[in-house]
This record gives structure tokens, sequence and C-alpha cells, in this order.
């Protein structure tokens, strides 16, 4: 309706008002409707739909008082027109009118309403909790909303007293005391009231739902009472019961309460299984996720050993080894490690589907046994683009055989290398139909006369089928393609998923598998991610939380909005990827642009400010961001100026510099002349396979090994030993810290987007954000989240006045962060390049 008169005239609004003496809540809005609209509305068909607050720094509702309200809590209800009776009218108050729901009149509405109504009313139908702060009547300063699965504000009396389900635990202490006009009851009538019934109507009064009667928990000297917040999820207050004895020792750490406190949050209460059921988490960049979740765990573990079970057997398992490394450190340091495990993906395959051979003595093992009677000494290190040396001689061998070899260029239908991706993108994705090797093959764009592609890929999954020898690929995708079951009996009892949102179809696969043998029928499993820092789409990672959300069966996913990392103004940026977003900061933090000139590649102001100078707080330090691994100049330039820089992670140019200057001449001069003769070898290969993005990392690649070898020519300046300083300064150069370690203070770090997830900094700094385009939209996200501080834009600009960023990216709304896309031409001599591209 439209209001016509009072606070909010003129604005689209809900019906509604003040509760008057007397009255409930729900009475409030059924008396309200009718009066403002001429709707009847019964109290059975009243849905509570959630509870909004409101900080008005100003003109807010004047109140009978003539003061203004400086907070305002709203109940939100709904009902279906089809329970309702009476005629909509217009009253003195409001012009009641009938909308399509998609097409709300938003913009005649009070500002909040965008960020709720949509998805209260949308195919979700979600229950909202949110606040908002607004300046005034027309500027909302900022806003939190978290959007709860549907009739999680509606009670239910199931399983009320056996409760084997998830749920909030909260407890109140014996002394506490509550009215329904938010007072501490009086000394002399707390006698008429248990803190149990004192906390029901607490709940009550804060949330607007009534929590149903529960019951006693015998033995134990507590008792429950439960609100119902859809699906299998329940909020639980419990207080020392007065009818029964104290027993010796409380559980759940009710003797140590002083106050009302959130206890836990129960995954399972029982073995039977009986109500479990799986759950999902979706949370936001900087949630606190990993912290969430080792919490659960430990809670989850304590609890079962305080009912007098073994602790269980848990499993946690991920994407990253430097992840699930964390895992491991910090369970430990909770003292569970003795029931929690945490792997990989990669290394779960390996020990759970393959043995170790056999080693008699004086037999030679077809592996390198080098470091004992261990099978997996034989699993070479990822090349450049992560093929294995095995996979690369098999497909040499295959192209040669079929008389296709990559470099008869009078006849050339593939690389080993692309041969290899290819074969590799097959397995991760279970593919091996011939139709589907033959869509993926066209989806890459390499072009294949009369299927010569489709029948080398084909052949390489049978070679790699039939092959001993793993590689990672093969520990994910030989488990399904061999249908192979585990070598020892599993027995978990709880398994969470870490970073779901990687996960491949080989990754699910596996999984899946696990709970298909496991012998623990009632096992849980709990993933947790975000959907919009899916940034491994290159790794066949597409889809995967909707996947698990699907096939474990998970009603409603578990939401973590709120980003503790960063400051106010940098949720702000990043919310117009991710409206949901917010944060639980008040401070504003720092937003600054860096230039430097393109002509003369001018970077002292840059420098100036990473070395403590300029803008900001003025710290030493930073770390420098790049949808590009371009870090390699940037490092030296650095270093030579006394400043301690490193690359974060030894990625795939790490890996290349290694293996050159192993095969290289032990000479600079001749160095760089095999480089030269390299390069243009490559490139020739990726222009006929029409590898664009290849091209983009080979120009990269060896623009960072000439950056090296000029480096180390002035360092040994004539004097041999050229080779060993080379492999020296790239050891150097690459930081090898997991997620969860600390960045040296002082230090600048450089890192691509996608090593950067899962860390944060003070200053970061974002290099040539003009990179950027619009299938880029989850890895800017995770660019923007990075920082606790201050975040600076780096960009080259020919004019001050000219735009940065690109404009089909559509993120950076205010009118300082425009942009222009720039595209960088590759180096390859333009005659080639039109003649194989254009």
């Amino acid at each position: 309706g439209q209001k016509k008169r009072g606070f909010g005239e003129g604005k689209w609004n809900g019906f509604g008002g003040k509760k008057e003496a007397g009255e409930t809540i729900e009475e409030c809005a059924v008396r309200e409707l009718k009066e403002e609209c001429g709707l009847d509305c019964p109290l059975s068909s009243l849905l509570p739909r959630g509870r909004l607050y409101f900080t008005m720094l100003s003109d807010g509702m004047v109140n009978k008082e003539g003061g203004v309200h400086g907070l305002l809590c709203v109940s939100v209800f709904s009902c279906e027109k089809e329970e309702t009776g009476g005629e909509l009218i217009e009253t003195e108050e409001m012009k009641g009118v009938w909308w399509d729901i998609r097409e709300l009149p938003l913009q005649g509405m009070w500002a909040d309403d965008q960020y709720w109504l949509p998805y209260l009313l949308g195919p979700e139908k979600n229950d909202i909790l949110g606040h908002f702060i607004f300046e005034d009547k027309s500027i909302l300063s900022s806003y939190t909303v978290h959007l709860l699965p549907s009739l999680s504000f509606s009670t239910s009396l199931s399983n009320l007293k056996k409760l084997r389900v998830d749920h909030l635990v909260f407890g109140v202490p014996p002394s506490f005391s509550f009215s329904s006009e938010g007072k501490k009851e009086k000394d002399e009538k707390r006698e008429n009231f248990s803190s149990l019934s004192c906390a029901s109507e607490w709940f009550y009064h804060t949330t607007g739902v009534k929590p149903d009667v529960g019951g006693r928990h015998e033995g134990l000297g507590t008792h429950n009472c439960v609100a119902h917040l859809g699906g299998n999820y329940y909020f639980e207050i419990i207080a020392q019961d007065p009818q029964q004895p104290t027993p010796p020792k409380t559980w759940m750490g009710m003797s140590s309460l002083s106050s009302p406190s959130l206890l836990t949050f129960a995954v399972e209460r029982g073995g039977e299984g009986e109500g479990g059921g799986n759950a999902g988490v979706s949370a936001v960049a900087g949630g606190g996720k990993t912290t969430t979740m080792l919490g659960g765990v430990s809670e989850w573990v304590r609890r079962r050993r305080e009912e007098g079970r073994d602790g269980g057997k848990v499993l946690v398992v991920g994407f990253g080894k430097k992840n699930m490394g964390e895992w491991n450190d910090r369970v430990g340091a909770l003292g569970v490690g003795d029931w929690v495990s945490c792997c990989t993906f990669h290394s779960l395959g390996k020990n759970l589907f393959f043995e170790k051979p056999k080693i008699e003595t004086g037999s030679q093992p077809w592996y390198n046994n080098n470091s004992g009677n261990n099978k997996w000494s034989a699993i070479r290190h990822r090349l450049a683009s992560s093929p294995s040396a095995k996979k690369l001689r098999i497909a040499k061998e295959i192209i040669t055989n079929t008389n296709n070899h990559s470099f008869n260029h009078n006849n050339v239908v593939i690389s080993p290398l692309s041969l290899v991706q290819l074969t590799s993108m097959c397995q991760m994705n279970l593919i091996s139909e011939e139709e589907e090797v033959r869509r993926l093959v066209s989806e890459q764009g390499v072009e294949e006369e009369e299927g010569g592609v489709v029948r080398l890929v084909e052949k390489m999954l049978v070679r790699c089928r039939e092959e001993v020898r793993l590689d990672f690929d093969d520990m994910l995708w030989k488990p399904h393609v061999m249908d192979l079951e585990p070598i020892q009996p599993l027995f978990y009892d709880l398994i969470i998923v870490d970073e779901a949102q990687d996960m491949n179809p080989a990754m699910l696969s596996l999984l899946f598998r696990i709970l298909r043998f496991n012998k623990k029928k009632e096992v849980r499993t709990i993933y947790v991610g975000d959907r919009r820092q899916s940034i491994f789409d290159f790794m066949c990672a597409d889809g995967a939380m909707d996947v698990l959300k699907k096939e474990l069966g998970v009603l409603n996913e578990f939401t973590l909005t709120q980003a503790r990392r960063c400051p106010l103004s940098h949720t702000e940026l990043a919310r117009n990827l991710v409206p949901n977003l917010s944060t639980s900061r008040t401070d504003e933090g720092e937003i600054g642009l860096v230039t430097i000139s393109k002509e003369r590649k001018n970077y002292d102001e840059f420098d100036n400010i990473l070395m403590g100078g300029g803008v900001g707080r003025g710290g030493k330090g930073g770390f420098v961001l790049c949808l590009r691994n371009k870090f390699v100049g940037h490092c030296f330039r650095l270093v030579r100026k006394g400043v301690k820089a490193q690359i974060v992670g030894e990625t795939d140019v790490g890996g290349d510099l290694r293996s050159l200057i192993k095969h290289g001449p032990d000479n600079v001069e001749e160095f760089l002349l095999y480089l030269d003769k390299k390069e243009e070898m490559e490139k020739r290969v990726a222009l006929k396979n029409r590898a664009v993005s290849r091209l983009r990392f080979i120009t990269d690649f060896y623009t960072a090994a000439r950056e090296l070898t000029r480096e180390v020519e002035r360092e040994i300046q004539g004097r041999g030993g050229f080779r060993e300083r080379f492999g020296a300064v790239v050891s150097e150069l690459f930081w090898e810290g997991g997620e969860g370690d600390e960045f040296e203070e002082g230090t600048v770090y450089f890192s691509s987007v996608h090593r950067s997830k899962g860390r944060e900094h003070d200053r970061v700094f974002v290099l040539h954000p003009g990179l950027f385009e619009k299938k880029d939209i989850n890895l800017a996200y995770v660019a923007l989240t990075r920082s606790k501080n201050e975040l600076y834009f780096v960009v080259e600009k020919e004019k001050e006045e000219e735009d940065w960023f690109p404009k089909d990216w559509e993120i950076l709304k205010p009118e300082q962060y425009k942009a222009k896309k720039e595209f960088e031409k590759m180096k390859i001599g333009q005659d080639v390049w039109e003649a194989r591209i254009c």
C-alpha cells in the first residue's frame, strides 16, 4: 500500500503499525491489515517471515512523547491472498494495490526493501533477519541481511524430545530472569518463574517466535524448549531443571554460565541416524568458515566423549594441500587430532584405493626405490601446465605412431602438451564416450580433421587406464573408471568437505564412492564453500555445491554472510558483486589509486608506497595481486632497492624455470639465445593450435626468465656458476607458506588472484585491474576481499583523466572507479598474428 500520511508518506510499504497494550504481535498485524486496507486475515493463516531492525540516525519515527525512535524493530508476516476475507479498499492511511511480485515498485519504496523483499517473495521464499542503518529517510548507509530457509520463523512440535537433528544450543544460568516489558524481574517475584520460562519469554520478545515446550534431560539435570528454524534445524534453549536433583557434574558447560550464552552448534545426537541428514554451509569471503567448522568439529568430538561414546572418526577433505595442512595443525592444537584426519582428495584417492607393491629381497622394482618401500616415490612433480612426464611420453608415442608428430609442420594435428591437457580434462570431467570427447575438443577450440584428435584422446585414456604408475589425475579418475573398492574398511562418522566449490566431477565421484562403501550408514556429510569463489573452472570445477546439495538431500544451507576481514568501504565495493555480503566491522578502511606512467614505466610512486611512504598508514610491505603472473620484474626491481620481495607459491613459472636451467646452457649469453629459440618454437605450436591463452602464458613466462637471467648476471658479474646461482635465486624468489601462515612484516608479496584465496593482508594492491573482464567476476570478488585495512588499485595511465577499469565488468559504480578495457598485443610479429588468428 502507498502511505498517505505520517512517517514514510508517499512510499509503497507493507501494512502495519505499533502494538497496542494487551495484544500480541500477531494480533497487531491482523488488526493493522484490517484497518489500513480492509482485508481480514485469520490468525491461523498468518505466517511469521522475519525480523528487521532499523537504526535511524536522524528523521526517525516520532513517539507519543515527541521524541525520535532511534531503533525500530519490525516483525514481518505474510499470508496467502486466498486465505483472506473482505475487499481491498483505500483508507485514510493507505492506498492498497495488488502487484505482480516480478514488478514490485522498489524505486518508490524504502531503500532497504530491495535487499530483502525480493528474496522473501521469490522462488526460495526465504525468511529474513536484517539490520539497516539510515542516515536520514532517504540515505541507507549500511545494512546486514541474513537469508534464512523458508519457515525458519515458524515453530514445530516434532523432534522436540529426542532432537536427533542439527540444532543450536543456547544455555541460561539459574539466575536469569526476564519480563515481557524487557526488565529484570524483582527478586520477590522470581519464585514464580523458572529460568527456562524467562528465557522462552526473552526469545519471543527478541525474535517474535514463541518456542515450544520441550522436555527433561533425565539424569542430566536440565530441561529445554525449542524453536524450529526450518527443515531439520532447531534452536534449543536449555536450563537447569529445578525438579531434578543436581547431577555431580553438569553437562554442556552449564555450571560455568554466568549469563545467557550460545553453547554450541550440535550436528548429531545419537547413533541411529534418525532425523539426521546432511548439511551445507555457504560462506562469504572472510566469513570465518574454517574457524567455525573447526569449532564445530571439536565440539562434536567433545560431546560424544561426554556422553560416554568414543570420539568418532571424522574425515576433513579439501582441495589444496596447504589448506589441509592448516586444518591438520589446528585440529592438533585443539586436542582432537586422534579423531580427526585431514587430507586432500588426491591423497585420499591414493591411500584408500591403491596398495603399495610388495618388494622381494634382491629384486629391482619398476619404480625409483630411493626412498625405500614406497610406491609413491615414482610419482613425478608436475611440469608447466601440469602434465606429468609419464603422460607426455605416452602422448608423444601415440602421436608418432599415428604419423601426426606435432613438429611436422606439414601435418600437425596436436602437440603432446595439448593432448595431455585434453586427456586430463576428460579424466576430471569423467568423459569417455566419443561424442562427449568430441564436444570437449570443440569447446577447447582445437581444430581437427575427421576425428583425428578425438581418436588420439581416446587412445590416451586407454593407455592411462592400463598404466601402473599414478599421477595426480589418476588418483581421482581410476577409482571411478575401474570401479575400485577401498583396500580397507571405512568407518567414518562425520565427513566435512572444505572449499566444496572447487570440486570437479572426479572429486565428487570419489566422495560418493567413499560414502557408498562406508560401513557406518548413518555417516553425516557437511560441505562448506562459497559459490562466488569458484575460480578453478579451468580445472573442471563448476557447480559442485549444487550437485552436493541435490545428491546429499540437503534442504537448506546455512549461510555465513558476514565478512570479518574487510572494513566497510571494501565490503561496499564487493557488494556490487555479492549483494548479501556484509561485515562485522564499523571502520571505513582505505581505498586508493596509484598511477604509473605507461610510457616511461615509472614505478617510483608505487615502490615508494611499498617501501613505507606515500599514501595510507605508511606501513612497509604489502600483498600485490594480479590476474596474470607478471611479477618477476617487479620483484627484482624492489630487491635492487633494498626491499624484500617474494612470489607466493612456486607456480608453473617456478617449475618451468627450474626445468629451463636444468636443460639449458651454463652461460648467460648462450642461455638468452636458448630462451629466444624456445619461446619462438612454443609460440608457433600454440598458434597452430589457436591456443591464445597459451600464448599469454608463454609471453609472461619468457619475460620472467629473461628478468631472472639478467638479475643473476648482475650478481655473478662474469664469474662462473650461472646455473647454480640461477637455481638458488628461483628458490629465494618463491614463498611457500600455507594458507594460514602469517606474512612477514615489511615484506612485499606478489601473487596471482588464484593463489591469493584463503590469504589476507593489511595492505593489498590490485595490479593492472584493466586485465579483468566480465567473465572474471569471481576472481574480482576474491581480489576485493583480501585486504584487512588498505586497498589500492595500481594502473598505467597515459593521461590523468583516462578511465581505467573495464566498463563491461559493471562492478565499481562510483564515478571515480569508472574504466575502459585495455587489450594487450602479443609480441610475436604482427604478420604472423594476422595470418594465423585474424
